[in-house]
């Protein structure tokens, strides 16, 4: 930071980095950049100071002008943290909604094809011996789905194998 005394009246010229600062009466002037009070300066300044630390006077504004960066890379941490927990909420919401969805289906089907077998067990038509059989694959398929792990890649085929099935009853 290099400055230039003046005499009595006359402007103060700071030139720091990028940034010019002018003081000329009761104005800061950055050049530039915006005018602001001396008071406005002063409290700026003396808050910065406590950010740089002991050892940093020589960037003195550094905190100032990199405060925008600094606050923008705060925010979209804070941002991101915020999006990723309430992503995975909704995912489990999401995931908790359409694995009812799944398991309703999959429970229809088993009482649809266990009832049918209660009812044809006892039937002597030709065509009921069929129509068992196929109950009882159906019900057998049923009984063999995977249901405790929801990443299981088989899954869905799993689920299509069941619903084709249930069609064929």
């Amino acid at each position: 930071m290099s400055s230039h005394s003046a005499k009595r009246g006359q402007e103060v010229v700071v030139v720091w980095r990028h940034v010019t600062v002018l003081k000329a009466g009761r104005e800061i002037i950055l050049v530039g950049r915006v005018v602001l009070p001396i008071n406005v300066i002063i409290t700026v300044y003396s808050v910065a100071l406590d950010m740089a630390g002991p050892n940093r006077r020589d960037d003195l504004f550094d905190s100032i002008l990199m405060a925008d960066d600094r606050f923008r890379g705060e925010g979209y941490m804070e941002g991101f943290e915020e999006g990723e927990r309430i992503g995975i909420i909704e995912g489990r919401c999401h995931g908790a909604v359409h694995g009812g969805k799944i398991a309703s289906e999959v429970a229809f089907y088993y009482g649809f094809a266990f009832t049918w077998k209660c009812l044809l067990q006892n039937s002597t038509d030709v065509k009921a011996g069929k129509r068992l059989k196929t109950l009882e694959t159906l019900i057998g398929m049923i009984q063999n789905f995977s249901h405790s792990d929801p990443a299981s890649t088989t899954l869905q085929d799993d689920l299509d194998k069941v619903r084709s099935k249930f069609r064929q009853v």
